[in-house]
């Protein structure tokens, strides 16, 4: 068995990553939005899971549109720090450097997994609908700070 180096992996999951942002960024959303499956959670129950609403929201940050990222998924916009965090971790210890910089608890996940669980019966109340997937919240924002 060929032996790969530890790096492969994160070097790898960021390759994917470029692509795809790459992919979303350069494909008209609108025109191919038919060819998505959709969210299996969204159509069986029709509310948003906590991943409803993140393509678009990568989409939108690969065009520079902060608001209208915020406006599909507030989650992934305020995480993707920390996910960017914890893969820089990650490709530091596989190149075999001493993980230096604060470590999550193991009870982290669970915390994460309410916020999760919250962030989705949140989204889903009619009083904080503009968390929902949908692109009101920014187009209202957009409308009046422009004045459009």
């Amino acid at each position: 068995m060929i032996r790969q180096p530890a790096w492969i992996r994160p070097v790898a999951v960021a390759g994917v990553a470029l692509v795809g942002c790459a992919t979303l960024a350069l494909v008209d959303q609108q025109r191919y939005a038919g060819l998505s499956p959709g969210c299996p959670f969204r159509l069986v129950t029709g509310w948003d899971c906590p991943g409803c609403g993140a393509t678009r929201a990568v989409a939108a940050l690969t065009q520079g549109q902060v608001l209208h990222a915020v406006d599909h998924n507030a989650l992934l916009v305020v995480l993707l720090p920390l996910l960017a965090w914890a893969w820089v971790g990650w490709l530091r210890v596989s190149l075999g450097q001493r993980e230096t910089g604060a470590v999550l608890p193991p009870s982290a996940a669970f915390g994460l997994a309410g916020l999760l669980v919250v962030f989705s019966v949140v989204r889903n109340i009619a009083m904080f609908d503009w968390l929902g997937s949908s692109a009101s919240w920014s187009t209202a924002v957009t409308t009046t700070l422009v004045g459009g």
